[in-house]
């Protein structure tokens, strides 16, 4: 029993969204050999149906960009370096995982005092919206970050013989996240003054036969002796998510890697008997990513994150290798072939990556690298 399409009844269409992504460049070279370079770019998202815990939906991402550097192009483009500097901003976007399912410490309490008096206020009734947390179901409401990055790139071409090309280019970045869940810490400081007024109206009463109350009342009503509800407050929300979001607040992103660097090079051969023939190779390394944080003990008694005992992964560095030939079909009139042989990964590097750490510096998380790859192109000029 599916309506059909005029059965159906649709809700109006939400606020018109609008924004520019803009991207601005010059170039300018006041030398043969000298060239700089300005950059500035902005990008606008449209938003993704979610909420922050007051029911309003979250905008889209927004970002800004820049970069600028030179280029220097010497001894007859023998040699070409180019170095840049890059600045990027974005946000707001979805926390990581680990910060998200804090979202249901926030839901257990506030579900646990809709449960003992139905009739508390709610802010997603005083608010207007009627979209406060909770009533949209968990998985709509985010919490949200904004990311910064900035560093530099190097990249460097050398020309040594005119068959032989090398080029090396690295990068050194460092990027961060900030204003971890604001709307959050709000939303459980404007929710405090109604959950510690908290009275029983449901029947619910203490050993003394009065009604319990933010301090009597059992977090969960099928474990009448566990903690208080003034204590899962404490321990989980203020001692664990807050303070862990707080603590957060500036670190390093997720698996990030601070540096990277590769070497690429290419020998073509032009002698009668090889002529046609190239063969190269490449090295990519890749600087150990912070993977997880220590805990300290906060002035109140709670563990928060410590930034300064991070945990590393593991650096990494892999090989690939090419081999390609040239040549005439004269069976077809002599078209121009092209046959190559690419393998990445070429000692077939495959052990397994930390990604996660705990707290305690024990492994968490573990991605997986892709084998040793091998490809064969044929590709033909008509």
């Amino acid at each position: 029993l599916f309506p059909v399409l005029w059965d159906a009844e649709f809700a109006p269409y939400g606020t018109t969204q609008s924004g520019i992504n803009r991207n601005i460049g010059i170039v300018a070279r006041p030398l043969r050999w000298l060239t700089l370079f300005h950059n500035r770019s902005t990008t606008f998202d449209l938003n993704i149906g979610r909420y922050d815990p007051f029911g309003e939906e979250i905008p889209g991402a927004g970002g800004k960009g820049r970069d600028y550097g030179i280029r220097l192009d010497l001894w007859g483009d023998k040699i070409t370096l180019r170095l840049n500097k890059y600045e990027n901003s974005i946000g707001p976007q979805r926390a990581s995982n680990d910060v998200n399912i804090l979202r249901d410490i926030f839901f257990n309490i506030d579900t646990r005092v809709q449960e003992l008096d139905p009739t508390a206020p709610t802010i997603n009734i005083t608010d207007g919206n009627q979209r406060g947390f909770r009533v949209a179901g968990r998985p709509n409401y985010f919490i949200m970050v904004d990311a910064e990055s900035e560093g530099y790139e190097l990249e460097l071409n050398l020309r040594p013989v005119r068959n032989w090309n090398v080029r090396i280019n690295g990068a050194k970045a460092k990027a961060m996240e900030s204003n971890i869940g604001k709307p959050w810490f709000e939303w459980a400081e404007a929710r405090k003054p109604v959950w510690e007024a908290l009275v029983a109206a449901n029947g619910e009463v203490d050993e003394a036969g009065r009604p319990v109350t933010w301090r009597t009342a059992p977090r969960s009503a099928t474990a009448p002796t566990g903690e208080t509800l003034e204590q899962y407050y404490q321990n989980a929300l203020v001692g664990r998510a807050l303070a862990y979001m707080a603590a957060a607040d500036g670190k390093s992103t997720d698996t990030a890697r601070t540096a990277r660097a590769n070497l690429i090079t290419n020998y073509s051969f032009t002698r009668e008997r090889l002529k046609g023939l190239n063969i190269g190779g490449a090295v990519r390394w890749r600087a150990a990513p912070t993977i997880g944080y220590g805990i300290t003990t906060h002035s109140a008694g709670s563990s928060v994150l410590d930034l300064g005992r991070a945990y590393k992964g593991d650096e990494e560095l892999y090989f690939d290798a090419l081999v390609g030939y040239r040549g005439r079909l004269q069976a077809f009139g002599g078209l121009n072939y092209r046959l190559q042989l690419n393998v990445r990964n070429l000692l077939d590097e495959d052990d397994p990556v930390p990604v996660g750490a705990f707290v305690t510096g024990g492994i968490a998380k573990l991605a997986t690298v892709e084998p040793r790859l091998i490809v064969v192109t044929f590709a033909v000029n008509l």
